[in-house]
């Protein structure tokens, strides 16, 4: 298993974690309850940049996981076109 299917199967099994997913949906609900109940303008964009940067984290996961997966289609492609030619 390569480096990039190693880390995208850890990612995977982080972001299939029912302790992350919970954490995730809490965090999210807590940041749009905090930016509805916002008078100040400043306190509304600080919630929306927390909101961002909670989409920035799980979208790094994955872009990992994804990365992952097409490192192991590359791999079963390749290891496809060597047979092959070794079938002629």
């Amino acid at each position: 298993m390569s480096d990039k299917s190693a880390r995208a199967s850890h990612a995977k099994a982080i972001l299939d974690d029912p302790l992350v997913v919970e954490a995730f949906d809490k965090i999210h609900a807590v940041i749009i309850a905090d930016w509805k109940n916002a008078i100040a303008t400043e306190h509304r964009e600080r919630a929306w940049i927390m909101l961002h940067l909670l989409d920035v984290v799980k979208r790094h996961f994955i872009t990992v996981i994804e990365t992952g997966l097409l490192e192991q289609k590359n791999v079963t492609r390749l290891a496809k076109e060597k047979k092959g030619l070794f079938s002629l």
